[in-house]
């Protein structure tokens, strides 16, 4: 393709990509986002890794919200192969669930089915009514932009309440045990995976 890669660049990807098989993909995607540059720096490589692993979050979590075990733990694995620490994918775990439970109680004030336009409206109202006082508003549904929220309201109704509580107190349990130290972090990720 005619693009050149720095050797920062290229000790940077090789850093990011441990799963060999995956190489030609992402030098493919790296070379699509860099369009008429001719050469690939580390800022590429960043920025190209790091949407990969947003983009395979979202994944899990959809394959969460599907009840799709089996690609739960592949996306799981594969995250774990490229280089995200799994505290990382925990830490995600957890906002999303607090997400979902704040949707899950919210559900009343918005019809179940509604077209995007009346959400984004409901969910206007909402914020007007709210009085939070914090710089952490990223914490709150409503705050959420508005097509990420709509998301977020449909995958809470495909998940019972209880499971949702469930699964966030099984997350409770792991970073207790990740954070005093153990081998079988993995493990028990796995297990919390499935028992949604």
């Amino acid at each position: 393709y005619d693009k050149k890669m720095t050797d920062k660049a290229f000790r940077f990807l090789l850093e990011r990509i441990k799963d060999e098989s995956n190489l030609e993909s992402e030098l493919n995607k790296i070379i699509n986002y860099i369009g008429d540059k001719s050469s690939i720096d580390s800022k590429d490589i960043n920025s190209i890794v790091n949407e990969m692993h947003e983009d395979s979050l979202i994944s899990l979590f959809d394959s969460i919200a599907n009840m799709d075990k089996e690609e739960v733990l592949k996306i799981f694995e594969n995250l774990l192969k490229n280089g995200v620490h799994i505290l990382a994918i925990h830490s995600y775990l957890v906002r999303q669930i607090r997400l979902l439970l704040q949707a899950k109680d919210m559900e009343k004030l918005y019809r179940t089915n509604q077209d995007y336009g009346t959400f984004v409206k409901t969910l206007g109202k909402l914020k007007e009514n709210l009085e939070i006082k914090t710089s952490e508003k990223k914490h709150y549904f409503p705050y959420q932009k508005p097509f990420y929220a709509y998301k977020l309201s449909k995958a809470s109704r495909k998940i019972p309440k209880q499971a949702l509580i469930s699964f966030f107190n099984n997350l409770t349990m792991s970073d207790l045990r990740m954070k005093r130290g153990t081998r079988f972090d993995q493990i028990y990720m796995e297990r919390d995976l499935l028992d949604v």
